[in-house]
């Protein structure tokens, strides 16, 4: 897929000239996107994916959500990072059993997988600069009105993620753009916050969390979005809660989206219906349920590939 770095030129329309924006990182790989300038296309997606058979690459990262030991919702005993695991080897299986694409996830049940073990070990103090280095041309971008900061009010609000945790996660990102990633799903399960967490909460059903719409990898994520839902529709409802009803949700602040416009893959947060759902709490179910929805997520990543 075509990259685009260092320097933008961006045309003023009243004539007022160009203002450049720089996201300058000098390490032996600049993998910094860049605003107003798109790091991926659906076509090019699906050129890589049929020019495979001809040597391409084509690749997909699975990001089963949370760390090995710690983080991810809990109802009971069942915990939301040992479940998307169950679906993360489903899919894993379904995508290899495709000769066209390539497959890498970033754990498994022994933990970080040595790809990603040695990357974070290796780069750690890279990540956290060039995560800073994102955020600071974020902040001039806002400043200047060139980019929009979604509102609090009008965007879903999700739990912090500690320091470190936060760096792996951009360090994900930073692993795909230098690894030319052509999409990745981060696998999640939903869960809302409630007085007594020992009790099922109201809403139900799955939502397709996309990069807000001025990413630069918005559009092609977005597409493959609406297929996923369309796909996941033949399965499940699509989640009942308000902010989530539209199934595919716009969010700029997820740094699995690209926070910062930090991931040049087309990149998605898929949340397979909410913890205490029964398909989750009836332990002999976890793992068919957890096949269906690998087997539709395939299926609609598919689908998008084949379209014309």
């Amino acid at each position: 897929m075509r990259k685009v770095y260092s320097i933008i030129i961006i045309a003023m329309v009243l004539g007022i000239g160009y203002v450049f924006s720089f996201r300058a990182y000098t390490q032996n790989s600049m993998t910094a996107s860049a605003y107003f300038v798109t790091s991926t296309t659906s076509k090019e997606i699906r050129d890589d994916y049929h020019s495979s058979s001809r040597g391409k690459q084509f690749s997909v990262l699975i990001v089963p959500g949370h760390e090995p030991n710690l983080g991810g919702t809990e109802y009971g005993s069942i915990k939301e990072r040992e479940i998307v695991l169950m679906i993360t080897d489903e899919l894993e299986k379904i995508l290899k059993e495709d000769k066209n694409i390539t497959t890498y996830r970033t754990r498994d049940n022994k933990g970080w997988t040595k790809i990603f073990e040695k990357y974070f070990k290796d780069n750690y103090e890279d990540i956290v600069a060039w995560s800073n280095v994102n955020k600071k041309n974020t902040a001039s971008l806002i400043k200047e009105g060139l980019i929009s900061k979604v509102s609090k009010g009008d965007s879903i609000q999700h739990n912090s993620a500690s320091s470190e945790v936060a760096t792996r996660l951009y360090g994900i990102n930073k692993w795909s753009n230098e690894n030319d990633i052509d999409v990745v799903l981060h696998l999640h399960i939903n869960d809302m916050p409630r007085k007594n967490t020992s009790v099922a909460g109201p809403y139900v059903g799955f939502a397709i969390y996309v990069p807000e719409k001025q990413y630069s990898n918005a559009k092609a994520s977005k597409e493959i979005g609406e297929s996923l839902k369309k796909s996941m529709e033949e399965v499940m409802g699509v989640s009942t809660m308000p902010k989530e009803s539209a199934g595919v949700i716009e969010d700029q602040q997820l740094i699995a989206m690209g926070s910062y416009n930090t991931s040049d893959a087309a990149s998605l947060l898929i949340e397979y219906g909410y913890i205490y759902e029964t398909q989750y709490t009836i332990e002999a179910s976890q793992r068919k349920f957890a096949k269906l929805v690998a087997e539709q997520t395939f299926k609609g990543l598919r689908d998008f590939l084949r379209k014309e």
